[in-house]
């Protein structure tokens, strides 16, 4: 054991329960120490130390997520000026507003616990994707109408 490891962080009868424990401290960069139970000398738990000075991002990292009432994760709907600015950008020429649509279609966000999930609701998700749909229309329309505008007035 190290010995700036002495805080006691977690004790359980439950083998899985300290091995997903220590996953979580290993992604979160946290150093600890794992006593086994020593079934000769009549301990029967699983011990888990840490330093004092971890104290404070060990409890964040085993703080449960944020939940709904399905118990998934709660994903937060996409900001209304940003869906405006999106479709904006989608019908007056399409770069734009394919980048935020996938902006928002794609962006994952990682907990401390090492999960990943999507940002945004499912609507503000749909709502990306149709960005998308949309700029990608528009900056095709537009390249057609300017390449058939260069033939018409391109001298023969």
């Amino acid at each position: 054991m190290y010995e700036n490891h002495t805080l006691i962080i977690k004790q359980t009868k439950d083998k899985e329960e300290a091995f997903q424990l220590t996953k979580v401290f290993t992604k979160n960069n946290l150093d600890f120490t794992l006593k086994e139970p020593n079934p000769f000398s009549g301990e029967t738990d699983y011990v888990i130390y840490i330093a004092p000075e971890n104290l404070g991002r060990a409890t964040s990292a085993m703080r449960p997520e944020p939940t709904n009432n399905d118990g998934g994760i709660q994903k937060k709907a996409a900001d209304k000026n940003l869906i405006l600015a999106g479709y904006l950008g989608a019908l007056i020429g399409g770069v734009f507003g394919i980048l935020l649509g996938m902006l928002i279609m794609m962006s994952k966000t990682l907990t401390p616990q090492g999960i990943q999930y999507f940002t945004y609701d499912d609507a503000s998700r749909k709502q990306g994707k149709m960005m998308v749909i949309i700029g990608a229309a528009c900056l095709f329309i537009i390249l057609l109408i300017k390449n058939m505008l260069e033939r018409d007035l391109s001298p023969q």
